[in-house]
């Protein structure tokens, strides 16, 4: 969780330094490319935090985990 709370911070200066927008509400909206970034990160964290588990709890190798 801490993990996703740094990536979503890490986001803040994406929306602060686009051009300038008319309105508060545009201002807060994202475009696509900046939902596929985060969700990118999401899932890589997610996938991350799955390896782990799988690793941990099942008492499986990296390796095979990943394959």
């Amino acid at each position: 969780m801490a993990g996703m709370a740094i990536g979503v911070v890490g986001f803040i200066p994406i929306p602060l330094t686009t051009p300038p927008r008319r309105s508060a509400r545009e201002f807060l909206s994202f475009h696509g490319r900046e939902l596929a970034v985060m969700g990118a990160a999401f899932c890589s964290v997610y996938g991350w935090i799955l390896l782990r588990k799988l690793v941990n709890e099942n008492q499986y190798s990296p390796m095979f985990a990943m394959a």
